[in-house]
C-alpha cells in the first residue's frame, strides 16, 4: 500500500506531511543522516536515544522514532496497524533493509524468542522460565531479601 493508497495514522503525520515539503525534506533528510553511521551491517543512530534504546528525532515539531522514518525512507510507505520490527534486534539500527513491518504481536513474538537470559544472566529454560520470561532465580532472590529487609524493620522497632 502506497502513501496515496492508505489512510495516514496521526503518529504517522508529521513524517508524510514532511515529505510532502521537498524544502523541508531536504533539511531533514540532512540532519538525520548527520546522525548516521553507515556501516557493512546495522546502520547506528547516534542522535537522542529514549529510555527504552530507540533513537528520536523532531520533525515538525514532533518527536517520533527514528526507525520508522528510516523505514519510510527505505520503502516509501508504511501501513496501518504496523510496527516497524528491526530484524537485527538492535533497537539504534536504521537500515532500512534491517527493519520490516509487522503485526505488532509478530514483533512481541520475536523480541521474546530473542532473549535468551534475563537481566541477571540466568539462562531462560525450561527449568528457570515461568512461562512469561520471569526469571524463577530473580524472583525468588527479590522475595528473599525482601523478607529479609521487613525482618530488619520489625528488628529495630
Amino acid at each position: 500500500m502506497r502513501l496515496s493508497d492508505r489512510k495516514q495514522q496521526p503518529d504517522d503525520e508529521p513524517i508524510f506531511a514532511a515529505s510532502r515539503d521537498p524544502v523541508y525534506w531536504e533539511q531533514f533528510l540532512k540532519r538525520y543522516w548527520s546522525h548516521v553511521d553507515k556501516t557493512e551491517g546495522c546502520w547506528e543512530w547516534y542522535g537522542v536515544v529514549d529510555e527504552c534504546g530507540y533513537g528520536r528525532v523532531g520533525i515538525y515539531g514532533m518527536t517520533r522514532k527514528v526507525h520508522r522514518i528510516a523505514f519510510f525512507i527505505g520503502h516509501e510507505y508504511l501501513t496501518d496497524g504496523m510496527t516497524v520490527d528491526h530484524r537485527c534486534r538492535n533497537r539504534s539500527c536504521v537500515n532500512p533493509s534491517h527493519l520490516e513491518l509487522v503485526p505488532h504481536s509478530e514483533n512481541i513474538k520475536r523480541g521474546m524468542a530473542a532473549k535468551k537470559t534475563c537481566k541477571n544472566g540466568h539462562p531462560y529454560d525450561g527449568h528457570n522460565s515461568q512461562g512469561a520470561r520471569i526469571c524463577r532465580q530473580c524472583t525468588r532472590q527479590y522475595f528473599r531479601d525482601r523478607y529479609a529487609a521487613q525482618r530488619k524493620v520489625k528488628a529495630v522497632k
